[in-house]
C-alpha cells in the first residue's frame, strides 16, 4: 500500500471516529436516565412536578457525562421515584371527595 492510501485511510477513520456520539454513561445509567425522563414527562403532563425532580435527573445527566454511574443511576432513580410519587399525589387529589 502506498504512503498516500495509508494517510487517507487514516483520515477516513479519525473523521468517522470523530462523528459517532460518545457516551460515558453506561447501559444501567442510560436506562435509568430514560425511565427518570419518562416519569418526568407524566407527572409534567398533570402539571404536578416537584421542585427538585428536575434537579435530580440534571444532576443524573452530569454525573453519566463523568463516567460516574453508581451516581448517575443513583440520582435518576431518586428522579423518577419523586416522579411517580408526584403523580400518584395528584391522582389523590384529583379523587379527594371535598365535599362536606
Amino acid at each position: 500500500m502506498s504512503k498516500t492510501v495509508l494517510i487517507n485511510t487514516f483520515i477516513a477513520a479519525l473523521f468517522a471516529a470523530t462523528s459517532l456520539p460518545v457516551s460515558a454513561a453506561s447501559d444501567s445509567a442510560e436506562k435509568a436516565i430514560q425511565a427518570a425522563e419518562s416519569a418526568i414527562a407524566e407527572a409534567k403532563a398533570n402539571n404536578w412536578i416537584w421542585r427538585d425532580t428536575e434537579k435530580f435527573l440534571s444532576e443524573a445527566k452530569a454525573a453519566a457525562d463523568k463516567g460516574d454511574d453508581a451516581a448517575a443511576v443513583k440520582l435518576a432513580d431518586k428522579a423518577r421515584g419523586q416522579a411517580e410519587i408526584a403523580v400518584k399525589q395528584y391522582e389523590h387529589e384529583e379523587n379527594m371527595d371535598r365535599s362536606m
